[in-house]
C-alpha cells in the first residue's frame, strides 16, 4: 500500500499538490502502459525501453518504488533485448497503479 502522507512529508509537498502530481502521473502512466503493450506486440525494443524509462523516472520522482522497480526491469531487459514476459510485468504495473485509486478518489 502506498503511504501517501509519508511521501508528501518526505517530498515536502502539501497533500493537495502531491495529489495533483499523483493524478497526472496516473494518467500519463496508463497511457504509457497502453503504448508499451503495443510496442511489446511489435517487438520494438527501442520504444519499450523509452516508455519504461519514462515511467521509471516519474515513479522515482514520486517515490513510488514498486512501480519504479517494475519499469526498471522492463527498461533494462529491453535494452538487452532479453526474452522475458514483458506483458506480465505490464500487468503488474497496472496493478500497482490501481493502488493509487483510493488516494485519487
Amino acid at each position: 500500500m502506498i503511504d501517501f502522507e509519508s511521501i508528501a512529508n518526505r517530498l515536502g509537498f502539501e497533500s493537495d499538490d502531491l495529489l495533483m502530481l499523483f493524478s497526472m502521473f496516473n494518467d500519463s502512466a496508463k497511457e504509457s502502459i497502453s503504448d508499451l503493450k503495443s510496442s511489446i506486440k511489435d517487438n520494438d525494443f527501442t520504444q519499450i525501453k523509452s516508455l519504461a524509462h519514462s515511467i521509471k523516472g516519474s515513479a522515482a520522482n514520486l517515490m513510488l518504488e514498486d512501480i519504479e522497480t517494475l519499469a526498471q526491469t522492463i527498461e533494462s531487459s529491453a535494452k538487452n533485448q532479453e526474452d522475458i514476459d514483458y506483458l506480465l510485468i505490464c500487468e503488474q504495473l497496472e496493478e500497482k497503479l490501481k493502488e493509487l485509486e483510493p488516494i485519487l478518489a
